[in-house]
C-alpha cells in the first residue's frame, strides 16, 4: 500500500501571481506519479498568501481546487490538503501596539498561560484561518498548534499530522531567534497510539526559534521534534534542504524536508514523496520549472 504527498511552499498568491500557468505540469506529474497510490495529501507549509489579504486567498483557493479536482477526477483517489500559516499569511495591517506589547512579554517565557493573549496574536492570520475553513469542515478556530487524524491505514501504519503555527508572533520585519512555539502547545502522543506515523509541518524552521527563554525554546522544540516526529517538513527559507538526522541524544532518525518556494521571481519548485509500505520504503522527489515546465532533478 502506498501514500503520495505532494509538498508545496511559499507559493505567495498575490494579484499578479495567480501560479495558473503551473496547475497543467504540476497536476500531469503528480498523476504520474500518484497513480498507483492508496491515498494522496497536498501539504503547504506556509506563506500560501503574499499579504494575508482575503483577495489573495480568493486566487488560493481557485487554484488548490483545481488542483485537487484535476487529480483526484484523473485517478479516481481522494486528496486531503493541510495548511500551515507563514509569515506572508499575516496581514500586518490589523496589528497594533497592544499586541505588539503581547509579542514582547510572551517572548520571554516556555509556555503560554492565557488562549486569550494567544488570541490577540492570532488576529493579523484570520483570512488565512477563513480560508482554511472554506477547505477544511473540520477546522474550528485560529490555533498555535492543531493536529490532523487523516483516515489512512497503510498495513499496520497509520499517520498523523502535527501542526505548528510559527508565524503566530511574526512582524512585518522579523529576525531569527524572536518567534515561539510555547512548550504547552507541544503535540505529544496519547498513550493508546500506536503505530502511527508522525509527520510535523510548520513554517519557519527552528532557527527561527528563541533560544534565550528559560528552557532554551528552540532547543526544546528541536528535542520535541526529534523524540515525536518521524518525518518534519517546513518551508520559509526558498531552498530545498533533505536530510536524515540521527543518532541524537536517544532519539530516533528523523527524516527533514525543507522545499524551494512554488513561486519566488522566476524560480518555482516543489517536492513529492512516496511511501511504501510493502516494503518501508520512502522516495523523495525535487521538480524544478525549466522552459514552462517541471522537471525532475537528478
Amino acid at each position: 500500500m502506498s501514500l503520495g504527498i505532494l509538498h508545496l511552499t511559499d507559493i505567495h498568491f498575490s494579484e499578479q501571481n495567480n501560479c495558473k500557468d503551473k496547475i497543467s505540469s504540476l497536476c500531469s506529474i503528480c498523476i504520474n506519479n500518484f497513480s498507483q497510490c492508496d491515498k494522496i495529501c497536498i501539504i503547504v507549509t506556509g506563506d500560501i498568501a503574499f499579504s494575508g489579504l482575503s483577495c489573495e486567498y480568493s486566487l488560493a483557493c481557485d487554484f488548490f481546487q483545481e488542483v485537487r479536482d484535476k487529480i483526484s477526477s484523473t485517478i479516481n483517489k481522494s486528496i486531503d490538503i493541510l495548511f500551515v500559516p507563514g509569515n506572508h499569511d499575516c496581514d500586518f495591517s490589523q496589528s497594533d501596539p497592544v499586541r505588539e506589547l503581547i509579542i514582547q512579554s510572551i517572548l520571554k517565557n516556555d509556555s503560554l498561560d492565557e488562549d486569550k493573549i494567544g488570541e490577540v496574536c492570532l488576529n493579523v492570520q484570520k483570512n488565512f484561518w477563513t480560508f482554511y475553513q472554506r477547505l477544511r469542515s473540520d477546522i474550528e478556530s485560529p490555533q498555535i498548534s492543531w493536529s490532523h487524524r487523516i483516515p489512512i491505514k497503510l498495513g499496520e501504519l497509520t499517520f498523523k499530522f502535527c501542526c505548528y503555527n510559527t508565524a503566530f508572533l511574526s512582524k512585518l520585519e522579523e529576525k531569527p531567534g524572536m518567534l515561539l512555539i510555547p512548550e504547552n502547545k507541544f503535540i505529544n502522543n496519547e498513550a493508546a497510539e500506536r503505530n502511527v506515523f508522525i509527520i510535523s509541518l510548520f513554517h519557519h524552521n527552528t532557527g527561527w526559534l528563541n533560544p534565550n527563554t528559560t528552557h532554551n525554546n528552540k532547543k526544546t522544540f528541536e528535542q520535541h521534534l526529534y523524540s515525536k516526529s518521524n518525518i518534519v517538513m517546513c518551508g520559509h527559507e526558498h531552498s530545498d534542504k533533505h536530510q536524515i538526522i540521527s543518532n541524537i541524544g536517544e532519539y530516533d532518525e528523523i527524516i527533514y524536508l525543507e522545499n524551494e518556494a512554488f513561486q519566488n521571481g522566476n524560480n518555482s519548485g516543489y517536492g513529492l514523496l512516496l511511501f511504501n509500505t510493502d516494503d518501508n520504503s520512502i522516495t523523495s522527489f525535487t521538480y524544478k520549472y525549466k522552459n514552462g515546465m517541471y522537471v525532475m532533478e537528478s
